[in-house]
C-alpha cells in the first residue's frame, strides 16, 4: 500500500517528521470494534526499528496507541487506532556535501581583504568568481534539495552565503576608492574584515545549527 503524510521541509537537512497512521472501522460502533495493542503489537513495532532500512533516514522509536472518537453528527463512539513512527534525516552527507564547502567558499571570497587595496581587478575576480562559484554549486546539488515553497535551513545559509558574497565585491570598492585618496593599503574596513568577516558567517552558521538542535 501506499500511504500520504504531510511533512515540514522547512529546517531541512535536519528535518524529523513523525509518519501518522490512523486505523478506524468504516463503520460501526465502539462495542463492534474496539483495538486493544497486544503484545505481539509492540514485538512488531520493535522488529520495524531493528529490520526496516529506509535510506537517507533514521527511524526513532515506534510509538502507538487507541482512543476513541465520535461519528459526525452522532453520540456514539468507535474506537481508533494510532501508530506513529519518528524519522529523522541523516544529515550528515548534506554537511559535508553543502555545508563545508559554502563555509570555505565564504573563507576564500574574504580573503581578498589581505590582498593591495589597489589591486582592484584580483580582488573583484576571487569575489564574483565566490559568487559563481556559490550558484553554480547550487545548481549541482539541485537535486539533493526539496523543491518546496519554504525557505529551508539550507536556503537560508545558501543565501547568507550569497549576501557575504557581494558585501565582500562592494567592500573592496570602497576601499579601491579609499586608496585613490588617501593611498593607504589597506583600510580599516579592510582590517576588520580580514576576520570578522569570516567568522561572522561561521557564527550565523552555527546559530542556524544551534537553533535546530
Amino acid at each position: 500500500a501506499i500511504f500520504n503524510n504531510p511533512l515540514d521541509f522547512s529546517q531541512f537537512p535536519f528535518d524529523r517528521h513523525d509518519l501518522q497512521f490512523q486505523i478506524e472501522p468504516l463503520s460501526g460502533y465502539y462495542e463492534d470494534f474496539t483495538f486493544i495493542p497486544a503484545d505481539a503489537t509492540e514485538e512488531m513495532a520493535y522488529e520495524l526499528n531493528q529490520n526496516v532500512i529506509v535510506p537517507e533516514w533514521n527511524i526513532g522509536e515506534v510509538t502507538f496507541y487507541s482512543s476513541t472518537s465520535f461519528w459526525i453528527g452522532e453520540d456514539e463512539p468507535f474506537d481508533r487506532f494510532h501508530y506513529t513512527v519518528p524519522i529523522e534525516r541523516q544529515y550528515l552527507y548534506y554537511i559535508y556535501k553543502l555545508f563545508i564547502p559554502i563555509v570555505l567558499i565564504m573563507v576564500i571570497c574574504w580573503s581578498v581583504f589581505w590582498i593591495h587595496s589597489k589591486e582592484i581587478e584580483t580582488r573583484l575576480t576571487v569575489t564574483v568568481v565566490s559568487f559563481l562559484t556559490l550558484i553554480a554549486y547550487n545548481y549541482v546539488i539541485v537535486d539533493d534539495i526539496p523543491k518546496i515553497d519554504k525557505l529551508t535551513v539550507f536556503d537560508s545559509t545558501i543565501l547568507l552565503a550569497y549576501l557575504y558574497a557581494a558585501l565582500s565585491s562592494m567592500i573592496s570598492i570602497f576601499s579601491f576608492q579609499h586608496f585613490n585618496k588617501t593611498s593607504i593599503a589597506f583600510s580599516n574596513l579592510d582590517l576588520y574584515a580580514r576576520f570578522i568577516g569570516p567568522l561572522s558567517f561561521v557564527v550565523f552558521v552555527l546559530v542556524i545549527f544551534i537553533y535546530i538542535f
